[in-house]
């Protein structure tokens, strides 16, 4: 991998047109592939079977290997690292993904180097629970449910499901395409399908570690996956994040807060509970890791747009603070866990504040603080689901029931819908585009040549005061080679000016782009001609009058209108999914912390099992609630 990675780097030289992928870039999926399928020989070239049957013999192999290793069942350490494999493919391909149609438009072909990672990935997803099923009737496992003859460990079932479901999204998003257009978003119903697919399969995967009891914690395998899990969990629910990272956003400014929120809130709230003392610090360690990679890959590696994700570490700070407050205090599981969630929602979402000054895209504005009570109640709400995950998989009782998780789960649903709207507004600009330098001769994605020429841009705005405090009030220019926003310099009296020339021409659009609170509006300044969708050039004008329209029409402008059938069968598709999905969780879950064998009782909270220091009492967060 390092070394398809750092040729890939000198690759980058060459002239290739804009828009091919090149072919190092294919090591990046048959590098892990290699690993994962010379792990398996190996597994299976010194394990053992006996007396097992021809399908169930490859499984008990690799699965008394596992344990020999790792002193873990096989049953769970299998399924766990599949799973974390899988995320780390479609994990690449998706951030991969996402920054090339950003930078360069619409791919030609389906089975793109990232679009295969992805698919690749959810597909080992469903492995990964077949896998687990397999080792587990092989060792006659005495866990999870018996189903035609099979021992289906709990969390094994959702797993599953997340991986077929999220696999089967891929031809629906192809159908999605082929009815509506292109829609150069997350936010469809098939992408969200597989982004939550990918996303929700570390919970059950954590669920499998928790499945194999506290002896597994005791091994070193088991105290790495802890941390591991605890990392990838953050890492998947920052994904939706993503198009604020690459300057993209599509929804009003105040859902990157709140999506931070109800991402930190869960998983530092968990790792806290579940590793105990500084686990909230050792999950941003990891986070830090993990994120930094997939960061450096997609830009200076691959030469896309670098994503610039939130830090975190102020939050992980305001957890470990909240718990370290409430154990002087002696405070009891819920009212520390909503300590930990008011931190989050206020220092914690303060020091993110700061940082996106220097760091972020789209800094954060003080317009924003009317709003902030939905990041700090998703935060409150969250805390609570993060505390009874990571009660789970540290084996303690769960402090809530499930009514109260699933009330809290409808209720983060209900606020996340508070920042949803998207709205116009009568605004218009008169615009004077002056040329910077000479046209440039270049060839486009698709193998075209085209003209490409920067411009400086003179706006006057009608009512002058519509931008003032506005979110953002820029120019964007995407899909020509490289994504980035130019800022627009007041200049008092409704006049702006671009803080650099723009490019235009070629396959670049190129527009102004303003939001201001639930207000989200555009207008065009270059946009390629595309006879595909039957759209026509918008070209450059020295001087011009544009409407401004809602931004979705130009953000997604190959989209389309149809048959609402496929809309139909995509929005069921997704609700039924992730339906079955919560239930099954939920019911793994409660099974999970119900075990008989699981050492909870009545009394104090045991520290967690952690290789730093021996089992003990916990005070204040792990006194009994």
């Amino acid at each position: 991998m390092v070394a398809s990675i750092v040729f890939g780097v000198v690759a980058k030289a060459g002239d290739e047109a804009a828009g091919t992928f090149q072919s190092w870039e294919w090591s990046l999926l048959l590098v892990p592939v290699a690993l994962l399928l010379g792990a398996s020989a190996y597994l299976l070239a010194t394990g053992e079977s006996k007396d097992q049957p021809l399908l169930f013999a490859p499984f008990a192999r690799a699965s008394s290997s596992l344990r020999r290793v790792t002193g873990m069942p096989g049953w769970s350490i299998g399924g766990i690292a599949l799973q974390m494999w899988a995320l780390l493919v479609a994990g690449i391909g998706f951030y991969w993904d996402v920054a090339w149609h950003a930078d360069l438009g619409r791919d030609k072909d389906l089975f793109t180097p990232p679009h295969l990672m992805i698919l690749i990935g959810l597909l080992m997803f469903g492995f990964a629970a077949l896998v687990s099923v397999m080792m587990a009737t092989a060792e006659r496992a005495e866990t999870g449910w018996r189903i035609f003859g099979l021992h289906v460990p709990h969390a094994a079932l959702p797993l599953g499901i997340l991986g077929i479901g999220a696999a089967i999204g891929f031809p629906l998003d192809d159908l999605w395409h082929a009815t509506y257009g292109i829609d150069v978003t997350m936010w469809s119903p098939t992408h969200l399908v597989m982004i939550g697919g990918a996303t929700m399969s570390p919970i059950a995967s954590r669920l499998l570690l928790a499945e194999a009891g506290p002896d597994a914690l005791k091994t070193r395998a088991g105290r790495i996956l802890r941390r591991g899990l605890n990392a990838s969990m953050l890492l998947s629910l920052s994904a939706f994040q993503l198009e604020f990272d690459i300057s993209v956003p599509q929804w009003q400014a105040l859902y990157q807060p709140v999506l931070i929120a109800l991402a930190t809130s869960i998983a530092f709230v968990a790792a806290r509970v579940a590793i105990g003392r500084f686990g909230a610090a050792l999950l941003f360690l990891n986070f830090l890791v993990y994120r930094g990679f997939f960061a450096l890959l997609v830009g200076p590696v691959l030469g896309h747009v670098m994503p610039r994700f939130p830090l975190y570490i102020g939050i992980a700070i305001a957890v470990e603070l909240a718990f370290f407050i409430g154990e002087r205090l002696k405070l009891r599981h819920i009212p520390q866990a909503l300590l930990a969630g008011a931190f989050i929602g206020t220092l914690g979402l303060a020091t993110e504040w700061a940082f996106s000054q220097v760091w972020s895209y789209h800094p954060w504005h003080l317009s924003l603080l009317p709003g902030m009570w939905v990041a700090v109640a998703l935060a409150l709400c969250g805390s609570l689901v993060g505390l009874s995950m990571g009660a789970v998989l540290a084996f303690h009782r769960s402090p809530l029931r499930w009514p109260v998780i699933l009330g809290l789960g409808l209720a983060m649903t209900g606020l996340l819908a508070v920042p949803f709207p998207r709205n116009g507004t009568s605004m218009s600009a008169a615009v004077r585009a002056t040329p910077v330098g000479e046209p440039a001769a270049v060839t486009d994605r698709n193998g075209h040549p085209a003209v490409v020429q920067d411009y400086n841009l003179e706006v006057q705005v009608t009512p002058a005061e519509t931008p003032r405090n506005a979110d953002w009030f820029e120019v964007m220019s995407w899909q020509g080679g490289k994504t980035h926003a130019t800022a627009l310099v007041d200049d008092g009296g409704g006049r702006y000016h671009s803080a650099a020339p723009v490019p235009t021409g070629g396959t670049w659009k190129t527009i102004l782009w303003l939001t201001k609170g639930d207000t989200l509006v555009a207008a065009p300044i270059y946009m390629p001609a595309d006879p595909v969708w039957n759209q026509v050039e918008v070209k450059v004008q020295p001087d011009r009058t544009v409407d401004f329209v809602p931004a979705r029409q130009v953000l997604l402008s190959e989209q389309h209108d149809a048959a609402p059938t496929v809309a139909i069968i995509g929005y069921a598709y997704f609700a039924l999914m992730f339906g079955t999905v919560i239930v099954l969780l939920g019911v793994a879950y409660t099974t999970i912390n119900r075990r008989r064998d699981m050492p909870y009782g009545g009394g104090p909270w045991p520290e967690p099992p952690d290789e730093a220091k021996p089992r003990r009492k916990l005070r204040g967060a792990t006194q009994a609630g």
